[in-house]
This record gives structure tokens, sequence and C-alpha cells, in this order.
């Protein structure tokens, strides 16, 4: 997308998230095309490239597959990319009578849009975490097929990125997403 001066903007309605970039989408590029395989056109591979090779960045042009894929995978309607006079992504949330708490379902969708600098190992342990709150260390190691110091050392990495933080004991305590 272009860079601008203006800001991103998230606005949480009862039924959706949207999210709008004052950019446009490269040339090329259009919303029907982001809800399949596409090449990635970065605003800047000068600075992509070492991103990606430094894992700062998962694989380019699978930004938007993952987003459509974690919507399914928690029984959401397929997001829409809108371009008008600015870019637009509207994810869509469950409604209904029982309410629903939005920390867990929001968060990792944000995630993934804002692209935070997630390996793609540190991903599998924050959905874990977002799966179920009250995972321990050694459920994540078996589900993960990893040591559970491998996880200690992931869990830590999450917790200086500001993504989670533990509220209570480890035993009887649960992770919290907090974001960034």
């Amino acid at each position: 997308m272009k860079r601008t001066r203006s800001s991103v903007q998230v606005m949480l309605f009862k039924d959706r998230l949207e999210i709008w970039n004052p950019g446009h989408l490269p040339f090329g590029l259009t919303p029907s095309k982001l809800a399949k395989p596409h090449n990635s056109i970065p605003a800047n591979p000068l600075m992509a490239e070492p991103m990606y090779l430094a894992g700062l960045i998962e694989r380019m042009g699978t930004g938007t597959g993952d987003i459509i894929l974690k919507c399914k995978t928690m029984g959401l309607k397929t997001p829409k990319f809108v371009q008008e006079e600015i870019f637009k992504v509207i994810l869509f949330r469950k409604t209904g009578k029982k309410k629903q708490e939005v920390t867990p379902l929001i968060t990792p969708l944000i995630t993934l849009l804002i692209k935070t600098e997630l390996t793609d190992f540190e991903q599998d342990v924050f959905s874990l975490i977002v799966d179920d709150p009250t995972v321990s260390y050694v459920e994540m190691s078996e589900k993960l097929q990893v040591g559970r110091d491998t996880v200690k050392e992931y869990i830590a990495r999450l917790k200086s990125k500001q993504m989670i933080e533990r509220v209570g004991s480890t035993r009887s305590g649960y992770w919290k997403i907090v974001g960034k």
C-alpha cells in the first residue's frame, strides 16, 4: 500500500471490526485478488526482503490468506477487502444472544493485520493461548511436539513483545492477551 501521512483507523462495531488505511493497493492488485493466492507487491521491496530473510515477517504475499483462514477457523464470515478513496478491511464478528468477549476473537486478527514480528513458532504458541487461555507449558509442549524449555523461551519472547501476560499462578492462572 502506498504510504501517506494519515493514520490507520480501527473501529469496533457490534457486528464487525473495520480497519481503514489511507493508502491504496499497489498497481495490479485488487480486493478480489487479495482473497486468492497472489504475488507480494511490497511498497518498499528493499525493506521487505531483508525483513523476510531475518524472519521478522512471514512469507510475502500470504497475509490476507492467513486472515481469511483464521476467520474461517474461528467460524466467522469471510472478511471484506474494499478499495475506495481509502483501503478498508472489514472483519465480521459473531452476533447473537450469547455475549462474547472481544479480546480472544479480535486480537489474533489484528495481530495478523498489523504483522507484528512473530515467527511461525511464536504464532503457533500465541494461537494455542488464544484458543485456550488456561493452556499449560506441558500442554503446549505436547501439542507443538517440542521441549518445555523451548515453549518457555517463546513465551518469554511473546511477553517481551507485550503480546501476552500471565495472570495468577502457574497452576490456577491463565494467559491474558494484551496486544501491543
